[in-house]
């Protein structure tokens, strides 16, 4: 019964039946899709609130005698980067539009002023605050680093003795030499009403 059993494993006697057809599909991806993006928008308002704590929480006048080491400031730092991007991201439904005709597209994406916001803004200066927190959190662990034992490189023994100031100038310059290109790639889009 060889032949019999060679009948089963055809592709053309396989069907499939779902209640759930590829649009229905689509819709329940779509709505996903548009709860991440409200998530991430609810998310960012709480990690406001959280950096604001911790700048909070070093700025305090009692705690001087323990956040005087340098690191403390590079972790100011990040959390008002960290906050300057979650600024930016809770403004992004100005310009944000669901692809395939989601749930939801903003009305005033196709205005000039909108698609230079979300150049500039959204592309440019989030980059620019992603790599300026990146670099100091870069300066926060090699502080920290120099604090940890004493057989370090030469570079890691002098860093506290650099500048807060002048590493932030030098990651200022390299940010943003690293991201200009954003500008010129992007060009905003004449749309025809």
């Amino acid at each position: 019964e060889f032949e019999k059993r060679l009948e089963f494993c055809k592709k053309s006697n396989f069907k499939f039946k779902s209640s759930i057809s590829i649009y229905e599909y689509r819709l329940v991806f779509l709505f996903i899709e548009f709860l991440i993006f409200i998530s991430t928008i609810l998310m960012s308002i709480l990690g406001v609130f959280s950096n604001l704590f911790v700048i909070y929480t070093i700025s305090i006048k009692d705690n001087h005698k323990y956040v005087e080491a340098k690191h403390y400031a590079y972790m100011r730092l990040v959390s008002v980067y960290n906050i300057l991007m979650l600024i930016i991201n809770i403004l992004s439904p100005i310009y944000y539009c669901q692809p395939y005709e989601g749930l939801f597209c903003s009305s005033i994406k196709t205005q000039m002023f909108t698609q230079y916001f979300q150049i500039w803004v959204g592309g440019f200066l989030m980059c620019f605050f992603q790599f300026m927190a990146n670099f100091s959190y870069v300066g926060f662990s090699i502080s920290r680093l120099s604090l940890i034992g004493t057989d370090h490189s030469k570079f890691v023994k002098s860093f506290p003795d650099y500048s807060i100031v002048v590493t932030q100038i030098i990651s200022m310059i390299l940010s943003a030499l690293f991201l200009t290109i954003i500008i010129f790639v992007h060009r905003p889009m004449r749309f025809i009403l």
